[in-house]
């Protein structure tokens, strides 16, 4: 594991949020459909077993399906699917497709610690550029262990980790107004709507005759969130709509839009619940430079004092 640094720089300035844009469409959709999945399974963290699970109830509104998921954390043991994360790119106008699987487990507080600690990782094996007609290996892998971001390329032997949480801090990047991931899973509903615009929308709209996504999408809600005005600043999305199955409220769709205007749409598939997870998930292990890898570490930084030299 890289070294421990000093834990100074504030979880919602711009820097910190620069370090950690690249992922955050795939990266929080992600953990908002991981959170959404334990909610509504019926498993227990201790037994593994299926409880009987209640159909939930019919939901109208923006504020009730916050409020339904508001407690869609409860009861997180793990998680694993393929992902989907299918990107165009505004300025550039090229699109990609990547194809990867999403790993998650939740490890329950240990006293002094009063929050859980939230553990991803997601790997990509797959690029497919749709305007070229073509499919190539490309494997990065993104793990975040509660405290480092860790990116890793290794076919070009690229090693890059970022310290997001200083050691033994109770951060998480969920939270609103904490971290740069932030999306409504078991988070009260009352701190969404203080920064965004909840609103329900017609699920089938959007997509018009595309008779593939309309499948995808029959038979759920969609939520469109968008920051309030004095929040645009501080949010790495402008727009984020998230599709949720209407008998089970798991999340089937994202979409994204950033601040540069890209367009993001992620899919989970083949959702496996508490199952052992691959001998080499969550590998934070910093390579051997002498090994041909190349190795970057940025640690938190410490905030410029009034009147410090820049």
């Amino acid at each position: 594991m890289p070294a421990p640094a000093r834990p100074t720089l504030s979880h919602s300035s711009p820097l910190f949020k620069s370090r950690c844009s690249m992922p955050a469409a795939v990266i929080a959709i992600g953990l908002a459909f991981a959170s959404s999945s334990f909610a509504q399974s019926g498993q227990s963290p201790k037994s593994g077993k299926t409880a009987q699970q209640a159909t939930p109830a019919k939901i109208t509104t923006a504020r009730a399906l916050l409020d339904a998921l508001e407690k869609a954390d409860d009861g997180i043991q793990s998680l694993q699917a393929d992902i989907q994360y299918d990107r165009r790119f505004e300025l550039q106008g090229d699109r990609h497709v990547r194809q990867g699987r999403l790993l998650y487990r939740v490890f329950q507080p240990e006293p002094p610690r009063t929050r859980s600690r939230r553990v991803f990782e997601i790997r990509f094996d797959t690029l497919y550029l749709p305007e070229e007609g073509r499919k190539e290996d490309d494997k990065q892998v993104w793990v975040f262990d509660g405290r480092w971001l860790i990116e890793k390329h290794p076919a070009e032997k690229r090693f890059h980790a970022r310290e997001i949480a200083p050691e033994g801090s109770e951060f998480d990047p969920l939270r609103i107004g904490e971290g740069p991931f932030p999306v409504p899973i078991g988070q009260k509903a009352n701190d969404i709507l203080r920064r965004f615009d909840a609103i329900m929308l017609d699920p089938d709209k959007i997509f018009k005759d595309n008779k593939r996504w309309l499948r995808f999408v029959a038979g759920t809600y969609r939520l469109q969130l968008i920051p309030k005005s004095g929040y645009e600043d501080s949010e790495e999305f402008r727009d984020v709509q998230l599709w949720y199955s209407k008998k089970t409220l798991l999340p089937r769709l994202a979409r994204t839009i950033n601040r540069q205007g890209d367009v993001s749409y992620v899919q989970l598939i083949n959702v496996r619940r508490n199952e052992p997870m691959p001998d080499d998930a969550f590998d934070v292990a910093t390579p051997d430079p002498n090994t041909g890898w190349e190795v970057q570490v940025d640690p938190l930084r410490k905030p410029i004092e009034h009147g410090e030299d820049r």
